[in-house]
C-alpha cells in the first residue's frame, strides 16, 4: 500500500541538503540576453523553417548576464524556507508544489531506470532503438510531467512512429493537437505542452473542479551535438600546442525553431492572461543529457537563454542531477516562482535588454497580439502566388531581385 505524501514526509525524502545545494547552484546559474538582428516571423513560416539571426547582448558592463536567482526570486525564497517549514505554515499551491517534488524524489530511482532504458537501448548492430518520439515520450512521462503542476501534458499528435513508452511501463502517451501560432506568421506544432486543470498562481488555491486549463510551460526535444574548438597556445619550452575544448551546441535549425516557438507561446499567454504583471514564460529545450531554459516576455520584449544544464551526473545516464530536477520543477511552476522583471527594474535597463522582435515584426504585430491560436490540429498556410498570377494581377516585380515569395508556374509558362 502506497504511503500518502505529506509535508513532513516530502521534506524528509527530498532532504534539507538537497535544498541547500540547489540554492548554491541556482545562484551560479545564468541567462544570456538574446538580441535579434532579423527573423522571418513576418511571413507564413512553419516553426521548422524559422530563421532568427541573433546574438547575445554584451556591452561590457555585465548587464547582459541575468542571474536565474533574480528571475526566480520567489522560488529562491521558497527553497530557503524549506529548512524550517512545518505543516501549518505551508498551504495552497506552495504545499502542492512541495508534495509534487516529494512524490518525484520518492520514485526517482524507478524513473531513472525508465529513462536509462530508453536512452541507452541499442539494436544488435549497436544503433539506438529509440526514435525522437520515444525520447520525447520518455522525458514527458518519467521526468517533466511528474514535476509539473497538474501532472498533465500533450505530445504532438503528428509525431512520427507513435507507440507506448519504450521503457516497458506501457504507459500510453497523451497524443493531442499541439499546434500554436497563426498561418500568416510563425506557426506549427510543439513537442510537449504542459497543461494544468486549474490556475497555478501564488494567490490562487488549487481546485480539482475548476474548468480553467492553464499552460505553465512548453518543451522542445532537441539533439545536442559536441563540437571541438582548437586554439593555438604558446609553449615556452616546446613548439606551439593546440588546446581542444569540446563545446555542446544545439544545431542552428533546432535552436531557431525553439526561439520562434518560445516567442509565439509568450504572445499566446499574454492574450490569455492580460491581468498578469509577469509575462515571462518558459520553453524547456531538452535532450537526453542536457537542457536549456528559454524565456521570453512578450510585454517587455526580453528574451533569455540559459547556459546548458546537465540532466544526469554521469555519462551513462543512470542518476539524475538533483540540481537539474529542482530547476525543472521551479520552471514548470513558474507561475508561483518566477518574478521576471518586476516594477523595480529601471525602464532604461529594460530598453537596453529588448530583443527587438517587436520592432522587426511591426507590420504583423497585431497578428501576434490578437490572432494566435493554440491546441490547433491543422493549419492552412497562405499560398504563394504563381509568377504568371502575379503578372496578370498587375504586381510589379523587380527582375534584378530574387523572386522571394513567388513560385514559377511551369505549366502556364510552357503554354
Amino acid at each position: 500500500m502506497e504511503v500518502a505524501m505529506d509535508v513532513e514526509r516530502a521534506l524528509k525524502i527530498i532532504g534539507k541538503d538537497t535544498f541547500k545545494e540547489s540554492v548554491k547552484y541556482l545562484e551560479t546559474l545564468t541567462f544570456g540576453v538574446v538580441k535579434l538582428k532579423n527573423c522571418n516571423g513576418v511571413k507564413s513560416t512553419p516553426f521548422s523553417k524559422a530563421e532568427c539571426e541573433f546574438y547575445y547582448f554584451d556591452d561590457g558592463t555585465g548587464i547582459g548576464v541575468i542571474r536565474f536567482a533574480d528571475m526566480f526570486r520567489k522560488g529562491m525564497v521558497f527553497l530557503k524556507e524549506m529548512e524550517n517549514v512545518n505543516e501549518g505554515r505551508l498551504e495552497g499551491t506552495g504545499k502542492a508544489a512541495l508534495l509534487c517534488l516529494g512524490k518525484f524524489f520518492d520514485k526517482k530511482d524507478s524513473d531513472e531506470e525508465s529513462l536509462n532504458r530508453v536512452f541507452t537501448r541499442k539494436t544488435k548492430y549497436d544503433k539506438p532503438v529509440a526514435t525522437e518520439t520515444d525520447i520525447t515520450v520518455a522525458l514527458a512521462e518519467h521526468l517533466l510531467k511528474k514535476l509539473a503542476p497538474g501532472g498533465s501534458y500533450k505530445v504532438d499528435a503528428d509525431s512520427n512512429k507513435k507507440r507506448p513508452c519504450l521503457c516497458g511501463c506501457t504507459q500510453e502517451p497523451n497524443y493531442s493537437p499541439t499546434g500554436m501560432g497563426n498561418s500568416s506568421v510563425w506557426y506549427g506544432f510543439i513537442d510537449i505542452i504542459f497543461t494544468s486543470p486549474y490556475p497555478i498562481d501564488e494567490t490562487q488555491e488549487q481546485t480539482a473542479t475548476s474548468t480553467v486549463e492553464d499552460i505553465p510551460a512548453i518543451a522542445t526535444a532537441v539533439e545536442v551535438k559536441e563540437e571541438k574548438d582548437s586554439d593555438e597556445v604558446d609553449d615556452q619550452e616546446n613548439s606551439p600546442q593546440m588546446i581542444t575544448e569540446v563545446k555542446k551546441v544545439i544545431p542552428d535549425e533546432l535552436l531557431q525553431q525553439a526561439l520562434a516557438q518560445t516567442i509565439v507561446f509568450s504572445w499566446i499567454q499574454r492574450k490569455r492572461h492580460p491581468e498578469r504583471s509577469n509575462h515571462m514564460v518558459p520553453n524547456i529545450v531538452i535532450s537526453p543529457k542536457q537542457f536549456k531554459i528559454m524565456m521570453y516576455d512578450a510585454e517587455k520584449d526580453v528574451f533569455l537563454v540559459s547556459t546548458f544544464i546537465d540532466l544526469f551526473i554521469d555519462e551513462k545516464c543512470t542518476k539524475l542531477s538533483s540540481n537539474a530536477v529542482i530547476v525543472l520543477w521551479m520552471v514548470l511552476h513558474n507561475r508561483m516562482f518566477c518574478t521576471g522583471f518586476d516594477s523595480e527594474v529601471k525602464p532604461t535597463l529594460l530598453e537596453k535588454l529588448k530583443s527587438d522582435f517587436i520592432t522587426i515584426v511591426d507590420d504583423k504585430l497585431g497578428t501576434y497580439s490578437d490572432s494566435l491560436e493554440y491546441f490547433v490540429s491543422k493549419f492552412n498556410p497562405e499560398k504563394k502566388p504563381a509568377l504568371n498570377d502575379s503578372l496578370n494581377s498587375g504586381h510589379l516585380i523587380d527582375l534584378f531581385e530574387s523572386f522571394e515569395g513567388v513560385q514559377l508556374d511551369d505549366t502556364k509558362a510552357d503554354a
